[in-house]
């Protein structure tokens, strides 16, 4: 996939732009999983993306202590 980063402004958030926009750029990948790396403290954003599907590869708890933790998602390969 090709965001490299997205970031939210409080006068944008609740619109749906980040959700539309990671749809997007997961139904033009053709990978078959999806890897981002996220800073562990910003809740706000390990909430949006576990709306959006992803979670710590193995199911595997998420270490706060870290800098970054990875997240991982399996994407559904259309014709």
């Amino acid at each position: 996939m090709g965001v490299s980063r997205h970031a939210r402004t409080r006068t944008l958030a609740g619109r749906g732009i980040g959700t539309a926009l990671m749809r997007t750029a997961e139904e033009r990948t053709t990978a078959a999983r999806a890897c981002l790396f996220v800073r562990p403290r910003n809740e706000a954003v390990l909430a949006f993306y576990r709306r959006l599907g992803y979670a710590p590869p193995d199911g595997a708890a998420i270490d706060t202590a870290q800098e970054l933790v990875g997240l991982a998602k399996e994407l559904s390969l259309q014709p």
